[in-house]
């Protein structure tokens, strides 16, 4: 779970590890490294370890529209069918008409006498929603702050709460802002929440531009028909030769939880593999169909060692019947709860394991063990010593890499590369940057501390 130009995490502290700390043990750890791959791992470890809860933001455009100040009233909600948002296809990739039915159109406002915001849109489930919301400006002061306040994100609160006496537990959301559906006067946005435990489908209550007053919020819905399914286990799990308990699965067409307990208390615990087995027999890793830039792990309760949420959003709508099983670690859980969960073995290519650490001096960063990581993998390379030409084979995809060139070939097309990406001879060894495995071949990676090496996930 990595962070890319469009992510901004909000600083965090426990009481293992701040920022500040992960980047200094990053400095120790590796030699040559860049502060973009000192970044690029503290975005790694702050995904790793769920006490390091992440509150990110995404933008389509570079404008950002809202006013921080204004003090909303009660107001009467627009009509759906002015709205210009379509949230599955903004949102969400894949078979939008598996969740159509079950987007709601609340049209419920707040306003005072310069902005009005409306709840156009809810697509809720009991462990994630999304929420589309516009902020409208009814003057035309009010409509040149929407249009010109480009630091929204950064300045305003906009936070979902529960309701008083309600069990749910929010964890964290992400904002959105349609950019290309805004108009002069009125400005769209979405917030994107995840990891919430609300297994009765309470409302909660979105306040909105920094509201002062506790009664000023919008209700939102938070009832579904989704399908999800719940499983309840005490599976025994192990992380660095100690024990640690997985309690809880739930699983829809959007997203799937997974609770642990005691896991925390395990330094440097990776987190648990999962793999899907699908309709057809074939098994998929996790980086396959999940989002890791919109999963997360969270505290579901406040006991530091206790339980934990585990957040993963699908790339794309899944069908359930797609897929026939979830494995956690060792134990496969078929979607069919009349077969019992059993014991399984995975393919050794499909599990994660160390991969060396190329380090290099200068400016440029870490690399990769090309022979390393493909052994791990199963994957195939060849090298052009004469042209100084990597070509790297792997899940269906193929990477053509040149030494010096600043674009490669991915299936027959040209892409360009970012700054030191590229293939390398390093110390007589043939090494790459590891963002290419994570773009070009869905392949996690972070680091060990202990041993200075690579873990590499595929």
């Amino acid at each position: 779970m990595k962070i890319k130009l469009n992510k901004f995490f909000v600083k965090a502290k426990s009481n293992r590890h701040s920022i500040d700390n992960m980047i200094y043990e990053e400095t120790l750890n590796l030699t040559g490294i860049t502060s973009k791959d000192i970044k690029r791992k503290v975005n790694n470890k702050l995904n790793e370890k769920p006490q390091e809860r992440r509150l990110y933001m995404k933008y389509r455009l570079s404008k950002f529209a809202i006013v921080t100040t204004a003090i909303l009233t009660l107001g009467v909600g627009s009509v759906f069918a002015t709205s210009n948002i379509d949230l599955l296809k903004e949102l969400l990739r894949g078979d939008t008409n598996i969740l159509q039915k079950e987007v709601r159109n609340p049209n419920t406002s707040i306003q005072n006498d310069e902005y009005k915001v409306t709840l156009e849109q809810v697509l809720a489930a009991p462990h994630d929603a999304i929420i589309v919301f516009s902020v409208e400006g009814l003057t035309k002061e009010a409509t040149n702050a929407l249009e010109t306040n480009s630091m929204f994100l950064f300045e305003s609160t906009i936070t979902l709460k529960t309701t008083p006496g309600s069990e749910t537990k929010n964890n964290g959301y992400g904002q959105s802002n349609f950019g290309d559906n805004n108009i002069y006067n009125k400005k769209y946005f979405a917030l994107e929440v995840d990891a919430i435990d609300n297994p009765k489908q309470e409302p909660m209550r979105l306040y909105l531009d920094k509201v002062k007053s506790p009664e000023l919020f919008i209700t939102v819905p938070m009832d579904s028909n989704i399908q999800t399914l719940d499983f309840q286990m005490n599976q025994e799990a192990e992380a660095n030769g100690k024990k640690y308990t997985i309690e809880h699965m739930g699983i829809n067409s959007i997203s799937m939880v997974i609770d642990s307990r005691d896991w925390n208390s395990i330094k440097d615990a990776l987190l648990p593999e999962i793999f899907f087995k699908m309709s057809d027999g074939t098994i998929k890793t996790k980086n396959q169909l999940v989002n890791n830039y919109k999963s997360s792990s969270s505290i579901l309760t406040a006991d530091q060692e206790g339980l934990y949420r585990f957040y993963f959003r699908f790339k794309e709508i899944m069908n359930l019947n797609d897929i026939q099983s979830v494995i956690i670690e060792n134990m496969e859980y078929s979607l069919n709860k009349k077969v019992e969960p059993k014991p399984i073995v995975i393919d050794e290519k499909l599990h994660h394991f160390e991969s060396r650490i190329i380090e290099r001096t200068g400016k440029d960063g870490p690399l990769m063990s090309v022979d390393d990581f493909c052994k791990g993998l199963g994957a195939e390379y060849s090298w052009d010593n004469q042209n100084t030409k990597l070509v790297l084979t792997y899940r269906g995809t193929t990477l053509e890499l040149i030494a010096g060139s600043s674009t490669a070939i991915v299936n027959g097309q040209e892409i360009p590369l970012r700054d030191n990406e590229g293939v390398y001879m390093q110390n007589g060894e043939l090494s790459i940057t590891p963002y290419l495995l994570e773009n070009h071949f869905n392949i996690d990676y972070s680091l060990k501390y202990a041993t200075s090496m690579w873990i590499i996930t595929p």
